[in-house]
């Protein structure tokens, strides 16, 4: 009897061991990441997918909807920063900060295959040459356009290799109205960076030289597209004032969801609430200029070095960025995944209740002009000292556009301790 009550208390002790040893082995990564609910949804069900394959590796998700660059800053300070952390425009900055590793060690060691990726896309993230974060998602910011004023103001769809000077006929003819009833051909010629560093780029201007660490604006060229989008504003009466503009109490993509506005720029992100709107709409490419460009937007996974497990967080981070994620990414519709064949696979272009497959394609072939805005570790300067200027040449507090130039060239060396 006591043979077998030590028997039976051996194998209880060797369950909890191994218990014990296998609880042990189970590494925790965690993932930050900002967004609303969809992106919420989307990386709860990519770490669930991972998880199930992964028995080893748990995913904590760590949502930051608001202030996430803030609080992932603090967090990173504190030495309690997330394992894998979703980056944009503000990569560089971390990267130059040594809190970022570069992925480069890893892709060779598994020998991953890049060119799964939109190359822009891909090369958006990263810095010195090295590969600082993969991408999972992207979009150009587009023109989207009311098809009902456009046909009301005798106006056929804008053609793919359309000028300024064809937007601004179309601007003219689609205004109409006075007070509550206005319809305003356009209400992007405002103070977010896209919208005057497009046109500076397409008219033909550099922002930064090709390091980046300087200003290298065509002064000339660059005050063109400053004054074409003042003009907007103040000679054509086509685009809100800025009091205009702030009475309305909305933003542009609220304006044209309204009705109230014949085109919009922005990204990708407004279609849901256009999909929801009930108005007529479509896109366009961006005009064209000296150059025809567009930004894009998008986001990637990145690496922190102060990873606890790093081959874990590889792991986590490579699925996140691999085909199973974006196949998760189409079925949401939420963004453009940044692995080709999902992009133009059935499952993102053929959605139910989404928009048609001829619009998708279009969007995703403006990857053809897409890049990646003028990004380092001062790119948080050279945004914080640009946008005024140009909010005080659209409030005419400045007498040109070229002054205004002027004025951006001596802030960014400001900025950038460059005198």
């Amino acid at each position: 009897m006591k043979n077998i009550r030590l028997l039976a208390l051996c194998a209880v002790i060797s369950i909890i061991a191994a218990n014990l040893i296998g609880a042990a082995e189970v590494a925790t990564v965690r993932v930050a990441f900002w967004g609303g609910n969809e992106d919420l949804a989307v990386n709860t069900k990519a770490a669930q997918a991972f998880e199930a394959k992964n028995p080893g590796i748990k995913i904590k998700i760590e949502h930051i909807p608001s202030d996430y660059d803030t609080k992932l800053m603090t967090m990173l300070a504190a030495g309690n920063a997330p394992d894998v952390v979703q980056q944009a425009e503000g990569i560089a900055v971390l990267a130059k900060k040594g809190a970022l590793i570069p992925l480069d060690g890893f892709i060779r060691q598994d020998k991953l295959d890049l060119q799964v990726y939109f190359p822009t896309v891909l090369q958006a993230y990263q810095v010195d040459k090295a590969q600082y974060g993969l991408p999972h998602r992207w979009g150009p910011m587009v023109v989207y356009y009311n098809r009902k004023i456009f046909r009301e103001a005798g106006l056929s769809a804008p053609k793919k290799d359309w000028t300024w000077a064809d937007f601004r006929q179309a601007c003219l003819k689609t205004t109409k109205g006075e007070g509550a009833n206005r319809v305003w051909g356009f209400a992007c010629a405002g103070t977010w960076w896209p919208w005057y560093m497009v046109p500076i780029m397409s008219f033909g201007s550099p922002i930064l030289n090709e390091d980046r660490n300087a200003p290298a604006f065509d002064k000339e060229k660059a005050a063109k597209a400053l004054e074409f989008l003042h003009d907007l504003i103040w000679k054509d009466r086509v685009n809100p004032t800025p009091a205009e503009m702030s009475a309305y109490q909305m933003g542009n993509d609220q304006l044209f969801e309204a009705g109230k506005v014949a085109m919009n720029m922005t990204g990708f992100w407004a279609i849901n609430g256009l999909l929801k709107s009930g108005i007529e709409w479509d896109v366009a490419w961006m005009p064209k200029g000296e150059r025809q460009v567009t930004t894009m937007f998008g986001a990637c996974w990145a690496m922190t070095k102060d990873a606890r497990n790093k081959n874990a967080a590889w792991k986590v981070l490579k699925f996140f960025a691999g085909p199973e994620y974006a196949k998760i990414l189409a079925e949401a519709g939420h963004d453009i995944p940044s692995i080709i064949k999902v992009a133009y696979s059935p499952t993102f272009l053929n959605r139910k209740n989404g928009p048609s497959e001829k619009t998708l394609r279009t969007i995703i072939d403006m990857v053809s002009i897409a890049e990646y805005p003028p990004i380092s570790e001062k790119w948080n300067v050279l945004n914080d000292v640009t946008w005024p200027i140009v909010e005080k040449y659209y409030k005419n507090e400045i007498p040109s556009a070229r002054a205004a130039i002027e004025e951006m060239e001596a802030a960014i060396r400001k900025g950038f301790a460059l005198q």
